[in-house]
């Protein structure tokens, strides 16, 4: 997860954003879950991939939201800016 961690910590920097400014979405818990939950940010878990059968085995690789399609995640972002 180390490296995982910097190339977010990079691209962050990079953009000139904060991790609590910005969201993850991502169907898998080891690498993309919960390095962004490490860094502070907002995660949405996609769960109609390959990775859907993924337990969290760690408190790091619980999503803050999760959802079944991609569709939904409009709604959630919306009610993250408002």
């Amino acid at each position: 997860m180390g490296v995982i961690r910097r190339t977010a910590e990079l691209a962050l920097k990079q953009a000139g954003r904060y991790s609590e400014d910005c969201i993850m979405v991502g169907d898998r818990l080891d690498t993309d879950i919960c390095p962004a939950n490490t860094l502070g940010m907002t995660t949405i878990r996609v769960t109609n991939s390959l990775f859907a059968l993924q337990v969290p085995a760690r408190e790091c690789e619980l999503a803050t939201y999760t959802v079944t399609h991609l569709s939904k995640i409009p709604q959630i972002v919306e009610s993250i800016i408002g």
